[in-house]
């Protein structure tokens, strides 16, 4: 009678660092939430509305910064920097630049939702 090899015989358990993991404060953070390199704006971008647009969008489809509906992107941008979220430079220096009856102010859901 042939003698049955146990499970974890067959496949013993290998334990390895896990590298997409760090551990930050106390807490583990996937690559995926890891900083990315800030953004630098070029003088040519902010005179380039649809290298703006583009930026803007993406911020607000960005769902790391948190809910944009209801709130300007000024104020999104600023509570994602009061949590040490890291949003990039590169949004608040185009906001700043656009005149306060702009309609970029607001994310790209406003009057949408």
């Amino acid at each position: 009678m042939m003698k049955t090899a146990n499970l974890q015989q067959l496949y013993p358990t290998v334990v390895r660092p896990r590298e997409e993991q760090k551990v930050v404060e106390g807490k583990r953070q996937n690559k995926s939430m890891r900083a990315k390199p800030q953004q630098h704006l070029e003088e040519s971008t902010l005179s380039d509305p649809a290298k703006i647009d583009t930026i803007l969008t993406e911020f607000d489809l960005c769902t790391k910064y948190g809910p944009c509906a209801g709130v300007s992107r000024l104020n999104r941008w600023e509570r994602a920097q009061t949590f040490g979220l890291q949003p990039p430079p590169a949004v608040r220096d185009i906001l700043a630049q656009l005149p306060s009856e702009d309609s970029r102010l607001h994310s790209l859901w406003e009057g949408r939702l």
